[in-house]
């Protein structure tokens, strides 16, 4: 079961560094957050991250997150760069 964070919020270390999770963690991590959000999106992207599709952003919410229907419209999804559709 990947780990999900739901609009997560960004910790700077002291060298400036942004973690997200311990550095080396191999488990697999799903973001939600809203697809407004570009900055979040970009800064997600550039630490490994991708967006998966629509339709599985669908699945995903649906499965790991309860959250309203119209928030499930209004956000997205990225994943790990070891998480594939078959996880």
């Amino acid at each position: 079961m990947p780990m999900c964070v739901l609009f997560p919020g960004i910790k700077e270390s002291a060298d400036g560094y942004y973690d997200i999770w311990p550095h080396g963690h191999q488990d697999l991590f799903l973001i939600g957050t809203w697809a407004d959000a570009t900055w979040a999106i970009d800064f997600y992207k550039k630490h490994g991250f991708h967006l998966v599709s629509y339709e599985e952003k669908e699945q995903l919410l649906r499965k790991y997150w309860k959250i309203p229907v119209r928030q499930i419209e209004t956000s997205v999804v990225l994943a790990s760069s070891n998480w594939t559709s078959s996880n």
